[in-house]
């Protein structure tokens, strides 16, 4: 027999769908039928040259050097099991996976991310399907078989929880091509996060931990000592068994919750359950699982353990969740489930090892002599994944050999803060030591101040928090120490550090004295930071401004906290008063929404009276769109007499709109049209075209909703023609998008459809989501009435995830009194 192929390798993977209930129906035949289905595949694989270096029951693993053959020899297998259904009692159906990579080769076996990508992509196969992966589509392209063509099945999320893989359906005229949707993540709910790096081994851990849930058990806590991969045993778990839930699989990291009163709250975040202020979030949480199977994993719970008893609360509440906890520490409850993690077996620790070492060494050469090394680095490291993958990164500037040597200096214990950590669970502090030893005292300082960072951060805010001359080279090191990780936004570097080594950072942060100090420093940036990019903003550059304020999200949540409670009142409310116009946009905000009414509820103690009534003013808009009307009139009337005492006419215009706004929203339609009048009249009277447009714009929407159709057209119009004429293409593109709400009140279903179509593209064009969901909806009704159920159908499943996405309240219910008279018609 030939040398199995190296180098790039195209595998061949197949199984029979429902093996185990044929066998357990009709032993005797399946018994019969398999031995002519593994003849049939022998055949078919050795005639075009491939290699079976692998059976498992029923599934054979091939591999060849050349991705044309594996096709053809799909082909060959899939036409001879459909001509050998007609006397094969019973039918056998077989589905395949074609996928192309670099694996690791050992012992006659294959190991790596090619393996464990074809295993993945054909989970996601029905029998008698043969998919294929973008990278081995793009080694055929023109060299397919007689009268096989693709057929592009989209990019799909496959349960190794990698980036989206494009995938090809094999079609030839005598198989047949109509399948169900792809097992895949992409066709069940979920908000599993996706994964840079493969998972190795674990198979024992993640078939008990799967078991158990089968079994029907409400709680499993997973626990282990930081950095034994309790997170990504819970996420493969989650992705295994998405299948086993129709109301969802979700995903809450905790990793930013610091207080347990809040983890309700993160859960009904990672939910996009709709924000009610005026309902606890436990409520909202347990009427949202309580209609379907759910699975829940919680990670990173061991600093909140308080709020086990809300746990508790919850799983008993609803009867059909199921939850993953990952913790250091149990929870103690009577529900629970334990399932310990210790290190990897031996066999996975070295792959492991090898694995992270060719990411940054990919000549290193696995010779005996690197096994024997190998193996003693992971055996010392009692086979921790991180401890591992922080030693495998050292091959870059260390031989093998002098790896293993530092162990002997470098394995000292950390003591954990946390008092419930075991002495066995140290291990990881160990790892970290021997990273922190390897550091000169400069980066040694470095690294503790950058541990102020709660989130990823780029080079600029590091040099401005650190104050130092050789932050650019100390990140550099700490990058290539594996103490930081680095990532891009666009073409501006990033970097972040793991959670337990921040916890470490700041506990020598802490030792040097020098916390509040970085901290403070920290604050002062981002303060910085979002009266620069925060604030009133040009419709050109809301994409720009949108973007950078997302990714230092963490980091302006934490100034603002830290402000509020420990710096400058004052400071904090600039803050608030910059970001504000902002928040209503984007739903990972709402922190930030809470510390602006923290801030907001303080506001007598601010000194400066124009910070002090926007404050109010911001508070009272997030408010209203929060759906908290109480606060929103009582904050908005504050402003309101805060700038009437300053004789600040343009402020109490935009008090009087809210306020409209507010009393529309009651239906106390009489008092918002004289407020909204009120505030016209300031706006000509200040002959500020801007602010008199959008007057007009508020005032037509309540001639819409009070059915004087043509007045709320001629002001719809002359809004817009004042935006047109300043230049102000968002402004115009919200008047043309209330005149497709006119179009539909009008029930000129025609007219509102080639309104909304135009505006869709414009809002589009303005990356303006809110705008998007609007225009929308208006197409749906218009699509609705035109009779287009199924392009309605569309319309409103996106304006829905918008909606949810940046939390439009307003919007939702009127989707969902749309979607449900489409759906009856």
């Amino acid at each position: 027999m030939p040398d199995p192929p190296l180098g790039v390798v195209t595998f061949l993977f197949m199984d029979i769908e429902g093996s185990t209930r044929l066998w357990e129906d009709q032993p005797e035949v399946m018994r019969a039928a398999l031995q002519e289905h593994d003849a049939l595949l022998y055949d078919c694989i050795s005639r075009h040259g491939g290699q079976v270096f692998k059976t498992v029951g029923d599934a054979f693993c091939a591999a060849f050097s050349d991705a044309t053959k594996a096709i053809a020899a799909a082909l060959d297998a899939q036409l001879g099991l459909v001509a050998e259904t007609s006397c094969s009692a019973p039918p056998l159906k077989v589905r395949m996976a074609i996928h192309t990579g670099e694996p690791d080769a050992r012992d006659g076996d294959y190991f790596g991310q090619p393996v464990n990508r074809v295993a993945r992509i054909l989970s996601t196969a029905h029998g008698g399907q043969t998919l294929m992966s973008n990278a081995a589509w793009e080694r055929t392209q023109g060299m397919l078989p007689p009268q096989v063509s693709l057929i592009d099945r989209g990019a799909h999320r496959l349960k190794d929880l990698a980036v989206p893989e494009r995938l090809f359906q094999l079609a030839h005229p005598g198989l047949p091509t109509d399948f169900p949707p792809l097992r895949s993540l992409s066709t069940h709910p979920n908000n599993l996060p996706a994964q840079v790096t493969s998972f190795v081994g674990r198979q024992a851990d993640t078939t008990a931990i799967r078991g158990i849930l089968e079994s029907g058990a409400r709680l499993v806590t997973i626990t282990g000592l930081g950095g034994a991969g309790k997170t990504r045993i819970a996420l493969e778990v989650a992705a295994d068994l998405i299948e086993r839930y129709p109301g969802g699989v979700w995903w809450v990291d905790l990793t930013q919750v610091s207080d347990p009163s809040k983890v309700m709250n993160a859960i009904a975040s990672a939910l996009r359950v709709d924000e009610e202020s005026n309902r606890p979030a436990m409520e909202l949480v347990i009427e949202r699982l309580s209609a379907s199977r759910s699975l829940i994993t919680l990670d990173n719970f061991e600093r909140l353990v308080e709020a086990a008893g809300d746990l508790g609360t919850m799983v008993r509440s609803c009867p059909e969740l199921q939850v993953v906890v990952t913790s250091r520490a149990v929870l103690n409850l009577s529900i629970e489930h334990e399932y310990a993690v210790d290190g990897l077996p031996s066999d996975e620790a070295f792959s492991l090892f090898v694995q992270r070492a060719h990411q940054v060494r990919p000549a290193l050469a696995i010779d005996e002599s690197a096994r024997n090394a190998i193996e003693s680095i992971c055996t010392r490291l009692d086979g921790i994944p991180l401890a591992i993958e922080l030693a495998a990164a050292q091959v870059r500037m260390f031989n093998l050999t002098q790896i293993e040597r530092q162990l002997d200096r470098a394995l000292k214990v950390l003591v954990s803060p946390f008092k419930d950590v075991a002495s066995r669970q140290r291990t990881m502090g160990a790892a970290i030591d021997w990273s922190y030893d390897l550091l000169a005292e400069d980066d040694r300082q470095l690294f503790a101040r950058l541990s102020v960072f709660p989130d990823s951060f780029n080079l600029e805010a590091a040099q401005s928090v650190i104050n130092s001359d050789d932050v650019t080279l100390g990140i550099i090191r700490l990058r290539d120490q594996s103490l930081l990780k680095t990532g891009e936004d666009g073409e501006v570097p990033r970097f972040h550090m793991l959670d337990i080594l921040r916890t470490y950072g700041r506990e020598k942060l802490a030792d040097s004295g020098e916390h509040d100090k970085t901290r403070k420093m920290h604050a002062e940036y981002y303060a910085d930071f979002a009266l620069r990019y925060g604030g009133t903003y040009d419709a050109a550059d809301q994409e720009r401004r949108l973007a950078l304020l997302t990714q230092e999200s963490g980091n302006l949540r934490a100034a603002l906290e830290f402000e509020v409670i420990h710096g400058s009142l004052d400071q904090a409310a600039q803050m608030s008063v910059a970001l504000a116009p902002l928040l209503e946009r984007r739903a990972w905000l709402r922190e930030l929404r809470r510390l602006v009414r923290e801030c907001a509820d303080r506001a007598g103690d601010i000194p400066d009276i124009n910070v002090r009534a926007s404050l109010l003013r911001d508070a009272g808009w997030l408010a209203y769109r929060q759906g908290d009307q109480d606060a929103a009139e009582a904050l908005q009337i504050a402003g309101l007499a805060l700038w009437r005492e300053q004789g600040d006419r343009k402020g109490e215009s935009e008090a009087l709109n809210n306020l409209a706004l507010v009393a529309q929203d009651r239906l106390k339609l009489a008092t918002a049209r004289e407020l909204f009048a009120d505030s016209l009249d300031i706006a000509r009277e200040l002959d500020d075209e801007s602010m008199v447009a959008a007057r007009l714009n508020n005032l037509a929407m309540l001639d819409i909703r009070e059915n004087r159709l043509e007045s709320a057209r001629e002001r719809l119009l002359e809004a817009e023609s004042i935006f047109e004429r300043r230049g102000d293409e968002q402004g115009a593109a919200a008047c043309l998008c209330n005149l497709g709400d006119l179009a539909v009140q009008r029930k000129d279903w025609q007219d509102a459809r080639e309104i909304s179509e135009k505006c869709l593209l414009d809002f589009r064009r303005l990356s303006d989501q809110r705008g998007v969901a609007s225009s929308l909806t208006n197409l749906a009704h218009a699509l609705s009435g035109l009779g287009d159920n199924r392009g309605s159908q569309i319309a409103i499943d996106e304006a829905f995830a918008i909606s949810e996405e940046i939390e439009l309240s307003f919007l939702i219910p009127e989707l969902e009194e749309l979607r449900s008279r489409v759906a009856g018609s």
